[in-house]
């Protein structure tokens, strides 16, 4: 009875060995696989589908290999990973491009969009008007070398690289990927997030390009935009609008939800909350007995036809001289600043940053506490929100400042820093800003944020409150993935070095290595300002430091909660470990089996 049964599995094996064989072998390809930054079970994952789909695969790099497929960025570790040899006769790309040739069912034309290093690239420098008339006129210098004369605009890899103008040419364009982004934000999620920063990315490559975009060949071959923005960018080329878009931007949930998200001290959380609890304007909100504003919100909205006016940089300039006149009052010798968007460039805005610090070292501690209360007195401040502030101890900034600083040795740079700050609204006199006069409202509420910086940081805090956050989050990208730096508002790190970077000017902390002129560049004030002070002065408050009590808790916080665990706690705890275990483990092994991966 047993003899049947073999036969049948033995058949039955058969069969799906040959339902696994691919229907078409691609003899004219071999890939090789890095693998260099991707988990073995991923690569290995890759060759059985690679082989499957028909695409002859190679364990080591020879001379038949045809294309190489690599997670990492830098031709020098690809190099340096096949000992020196040419690679020149076959295409270094990126995993996308292996995973687009598998849904394709083919091996996909190599762009500059899937090379690792394209073969011309156009660094997009600052062009003056003339100079863009002739990049019109001369598309061939833009052209990604095919053969039948289309071309492809190229920008580099970080927008830190970038110069980006004011005033861009794309504006359509942009705006409704910026929708989009604000959409994705709005509906949040994990998966959201991901999505508004990919949306992000593509605007900001859109903003940077020489020229209107005409046609989506233009812009193929751009890493920095993905296939919806591209399917996006495409129809509005075509039709002139996106249904997609169109549709999201007369939705009662967007119209709602962004309303709400206005509104000062309103997140996207709060605002879907709102939208969920059956609000869709202003009047439900003020007529509601269920939610409850909170002080920042209440004053947000109270105020929000006057927040939503445009902040002019000469109305931002004149809080700017207000805020010195003051700080040389409390505090001789004193300085201040402009950053934010109005450093940057801006005519306009929607707040007024301004960076405060002194040029000793330490007496800039309860600087900002006095000066909010000192513009308390005038009867300016509406709301104000102090954060890494304590009247009573001067220790707590050193331990703020000190944290930011040895945050770096294992991490990156985080976007947010431990200055001292103080978000607020102030209603300011029309006379102060200039501003023509009203009988009804005498005086006009504007957002502020004063920072305070050490002197030792200056520097590092000028770049962080002078960026926006995407040029901010590709700066300390770039540092980290290209030259080993942390990078934060406090300090950067030298990972191979082990130590921090002496000080130096906005320009020079990453040795201005492949980035622009922009308006981050430093002053000769500036630079006056921070030769005066030496680069130990970071690292030595790093030393004191990183050994302290607090820090010793904050990096190993089992030596803060064991002492406190309650025996009786210690069932509940094995059960839930249980629980997890039998839940998790099997998820794993199906998961390995749909992906045809072995269970170990």
């Amino acid at each position: 009875m047993a003899s049947p049964a073999k036969k049948r599995k033995l058949q039955i094996a058969n069969n799906q060995r040959q339902n696994s064989l691919p229907a078409k072998i691609f003899h004219d390809v071999c890939v090789y696989i890095v693998p260099i930054k991707l988990p073995n079970q991923r690569v290995q994952f890759l060759k059985q589908l690679a082989l499957k789909k028909g695409f002859p695969t190679s364990d080591s790099f020879s001379s038949k290999v045809t294309h190489i497929v690599t997670a990492v960025t830098s031709i020098d570790r690809i190099n340096a990973h096949l000992d020196g040899a040419n690679v020149s006769q076959c295409e270094v790309v990126s995993v996308e491009w292996l995973t687009t040739s598998f849904t394709e069912g083919q091996p996909t034309r190599v762009t500059d969009r899937f090379r690792l290093v394209p073969k011309k690239t156009l660094s997009l420098q600052r062009i003056s008007s003339l100079e863009r008339q002739q990049s019109n006129d001369n598309n061939s210098e833009l052209s990604d070398g095919s053969a039948d004369g289309e071309y492809s605009l190229q920008l580099t890899k970080y927008e830190c690289q970038r110069a980006t103008t004011l005033d861009h040419y794309n504006e359509k364009l942009v705006e409704a990927l910026e929708l989009l982004e604000s959409h994705a934000l709005l509906i949040g999620g994990e998966q959201s997030q991901g999505r508004a920063l990919a949306f992000k990315r593509s605007s900001t490559a859109m903003k940077g390009l020489p020229k209107e975009i005409e046609s989506i060949n233009e812009i193929s071959s751009l890493r920095h935009l993905g296939n919806h923005s591209l399917r996006i960018i495409k129809e509005i080329l075509t039709k002139g609008s996106s249904d997609e878009v169109e549709q999201i931007r007369d939705s009662e949930f967007f119209k709602a939800t962004k309303l709400f998200n206005s509104i000062f001290g309103v997140g996207p959380t709060t605002a879907r909350f709102w939208y969920d609890n059956g609000l869709r304007t202003f009047d439900d909100l003020r007529n509601s007995e269920t939610i409850k504003l909170t002080d920042r919100q209440q004053c947000g909205l109270d105020l929000y036809d006057e927040l939503c006016e445009p902040v002019s940089v000469e109305q931002a300039q004149q809080i700017c001289d207000m805020v010195q006149n003051e700080i040389s009052n409390i505090l001789p010798g004193a300085k201040s600043m402009l950053v934010g968007g109005h450093r940057r460039g801006k005519k306009t805005g929607h707040d007024t940053d301004i960076l405060i610090w002194h040029p000793e070292e330490g007496k800039e501690h309860g600087l900002l506490t006095k000066l909010v209360e000192k513009i308390e007195s005038y009867g300016y401040v509406k709301y104000k929100e102090m954060i890494n502030v304590d009247t009573n101890s001067d220790s707590f900034l050193t331990r703020a400042n000190s944290r930011g600083l040895s945050d770096l040795k294992e991490k990156p740079g985080k976007a947010m820093d431990h200055l001292e700050r103080c978000f607020g609204i102030f209603s300011f006199p029309r006379t102060l800003l200039k501003l023509p006069l009203s009988e009804e409202k005498p005086c006009v509420a504007r957002r502020v944020d004063l920072i305070v910086t050490p002197a030792s940081q200056w520097a590092y805090a000028l770049v962080g409150w002078t960026g926006n956050k995407q040029y901010n989050r590709s700066l300390r990208f770039y540092a980290w993935k290209e030259l080993q730096i942390n990078l934060s508002s406090h300090a950067a790190f030298d990972c191979k070095q082990s130590e921090l970077r002496p000080m130096a000017s906005p320009r020079l902390i990453l040795d201005g290595e492949d980035l622009p002129e922009t308006a981050l560049t430093a002053t000769s004030e500036d630079q006056k300002h921070i030769n005066r002070y030496e680069s130990n002065s970071c690292l030595n408050l790093l030393k004191e430091k990183c050994c302290s009590k607090a820090c010793v808790r904050s990096r190993f916080p089992i030596v803060d909660w064991l002492p406190k665990y309650r025996p009786k706690d210690l069932q509940s705890d094995i059960i839930a470990g249980i629980t997890v275990g039998v839940m998790v483990v099997p998820q794993a092994l199906a998961y390995a089996n749909v992906a045809e991966l072995p269970p170990q």
